[in-house]
């Protein structure tokens, strides 16, 4: 494929530190609204992991079918998919705390009891999860870091993408998504050289549409109004 162009603070839950690795981004940025901070205060503490080892720990057992967003931003999909998807468990990863906190007020109404959040960087987690312990993985519109410099910075990695083989289920799927093109060539290489990926693309319209069942999320959408082409790369782990 050729280029793609394209108020009182919120401390109060815990955080997870891991010291020896970097973290690069914000973790907060302005102060929280009381609807926001209220949700927080409330709907956090019954859904947040904090110790990785104990993340399959739901309140039914552990899942049959579980999904994985990795940096959910605002948690505008993750919500979505929550309600669509009942039978099935989540956990969402973001570290941002307005992010966390937006999608706390999301949900603050929901039935818990089918997802989970991880408010740190998501390799712990995934470190942690069992072998073949996940049916989907979500990367949707991470940062690009566009600075050639910065793009060690990127997810989507080699020793990520065999982490992400491990925990998926055979023919699992990743599912990532970008209006950058520079990352979106960066993620298709990346996969493509991954031995334990099978990329499901068949023809342009395949990675240019949103897959069946597609929830579109608010950044999705704005992004279509300025004109920026969203492009859906779909990889299927071998068996």
């Amino acid at each position: 494929m050729g280029k793609m162009r394209s108020g009182r603070s919120p401390e109060k839950s815990t955080v997870i530190e891991h010291p020896k690795q970097l973290f690069y981004g914000r973790r907060k940025a302005r102060p929280l609204r009381a609807a926001r901070q209220d949700a927080y205060d409330t709907v956090l503490p019954q859904i947040q992991i904090t110790d990785a080892s104990r993340a399959l720990e739901f309140a039914g057992g552990a899942p049959k079918s579980l999904w994985v967003e990795v940096g959910f931003g605002n948690g505008d999909s993750l919500a979505a998919w929550h309600r669509e998807y009942p039978d099935v468990a989540f956990i969402g990863c973001e570290p941002f705390i307005n992010g966390v906190s937006n999608f706390c007020k999301l949900v603050v109404d929901d039935d818990l009891s089918n997802i989970k959040i991880w408010t740190d960087m998501a390799q712990p987690l995934l470190e942690a999860l069992p072998d073949a312990s996940t049916e989907r993985l979500y990367l949707l519109n991470s940062d690009p870091w566009p600075k050639k410099r910065h793009h060690r910075r990127r997810f989507i990695q080699q020793e990520s993408l065999t982490n992400i083989a491990r925990i998926l289920k055979p023919g699992g799927l990743l599912v990532m998504t970008t209006d950058h093109a520079s990352l979106a060539d960066w993620m298709l290489e990346q996969a493509l050289r991954h031995p334990a990926f099978t990329w499901t693309a068949q023809t342009q319209a395949d990675w240019e549409t949103p897959p069946e069942g597609w929830l579109t999320t608010r950044y999705e959408g704005k992004g279509a109004v300025a004109g920026r082409r969203q492009v859906y790369l779909v990889f299927k782990k071998t068996a």
